[in-house]
């Protein structure tokens, strides 16, 4: 299970660089790397950014997502239907991370 510190924690390394309706791309720092090396929780350390990529992309309502290591950046494609701008800005910025982590961790139980 996804902890909601954890997202935060997660969450409080990226940035968004780019926004169009439908389409997010975020700037994650390279620091995130230690918030997968320093976990404490046994069940987090099974998880690794190819898990979190699988559980995101298996959100209903989420098209796409691509992990780019070598620039640090994520780009979600999502259905715009299903989530608005203001969603996506509130989760970066610590807001209303409540639902999507319910989401995310009910995909991660059918993942795991």
């Amino acid at each position: 299970m996804i902890t909601k510190d954890f997202l935060i924690s997660v969450l409080s390394h990226c940035k968004i660089i780019h926004h169009t309706h439908g389409r997010l791309r975020l700037r994650v720092s390279s620091k995130i790397k230690d918030e997968f090396e320093n976990l404490g929780d046994e069940n987090l350390k099974n998880i690794n950014l190819n898990k979190l990529d699988e559980m995101i992309k298996n959100i209903n309502g989420i098209n796409n997502v691509k992990f780019n290591r070598v620039i640090g950046s994520i780009t979600i494609e999502y259905d715009k239907k299903e989530f608005d701008k203001d969603f996506w800005h509130d989760i970066i910025e610590f807001k209303k991370v409540d639902n999507f982590l319910l989401k995310i961790n009910e995909k991660a139980k059918e993942l795991l």
